[in-house]
């Protein structure tokens, strides 16, 4: 094998670094095999190397355990909210029973009519005040004649429109 050799040494004059160079004169010779078994090879010892994927590892371990005590935090939080929330939920209906109690006791119909006569000046309508409206013919109601309507698009547009009509009515 050629070996480097390290050349010069720093003077006052020369640049304050080492260098080596390459001289293929010098060659070193590799140690003969051992020829008996008996005897001791020399121990090579490798250069460790350490692996990046443990500690991604644990830093990823880590990462989801901080994310898994926040959720939990958090969790315990919102529940707490809820607990409260359900509480104030109970209170309010409980409140809210007792108002309709209270507003159905209020409306006494004797009192709502001391207050009609009284304060605003209604009476009940007298015998003179009623009139009756009598008719010479009895009551009747018309429908209108629907046109016979051959087309099968005029059928399904009419009953489209008796559709919308009715959903018009329902509506108001």
């Amino acid at each position: 094998m050629a070996a480097l050799k390290q050349r010069g040494r720093h003077t006052a004059q020369e640049p304050r670094f080492e260098y080596f160079d390459f001289d293929p004169g010098d060659e070193e010779e590799s140690p003969p095999p051992p020829e008996a078994e008996g005897q001791d090879r020399p121990v090579l010892r490798a250069r460790r190397r350490v692996s990046l994927f443990p500690l991604f590892g644990v830093l990823a371990a880590g990462y989801l355990f901080v994310a898994a005590m926040t959720a939990q935090t958090r969790l315990l939080e919102i529940s707490e909210r809820s607990a409260a929330l359900q509480s104030r939920i109970e209170e309010l209906e409980t409140e809210q029973a007792r108002l309709r109690i209270a507003r159905e006791g209020a409306l006494n119909l004797a009192e709502i009519e001391a207050y009609a006569t009284g304060t605003l000046g209604m009476r009940k309508p007298g015998e003179d005040q009623i009139k009756y409206i009598g008719l010479p013919s009895p009551d009747r109601a018309e429908l209108p004649q629907k046109k016979a309507r051959e087309n099968f698009v005029d059928r399904v547009s009419d009953f489209l429109m008796e559709i919308g009509a009715y959903l018009a009515w329902e509506g108001e």
